[in-house]
């Protein structure tokens, strides 16, 4: 069950990453953290995913 919990909050996590990776152009804190965002967002999602769906011991 741990591990189901962790998996949806990387899932939660990338979703954060994403949404920021969209409004980047309005938040103009570091130039080219929105490709950076997009791709760790999706990385986090993808391992999110894996540890949802991964069978525990």
């Amino acid at each position: 069950m741990k591990k189901q919990l962790q998996g949806i909050g990387m899932i939660l996590f990338g979703m954060l990453l994403l949404w920021f990776s969209e409004i980047d152009p309005w938040v103009p804190i570091v130039e080219g953290l929105g490709t950076v965002s997009l791709w760790g967002g999706l990385v986090a999602g993808i391992i999110g995913v894996v540890l949802l769906f991964r069978k525990d011991n």
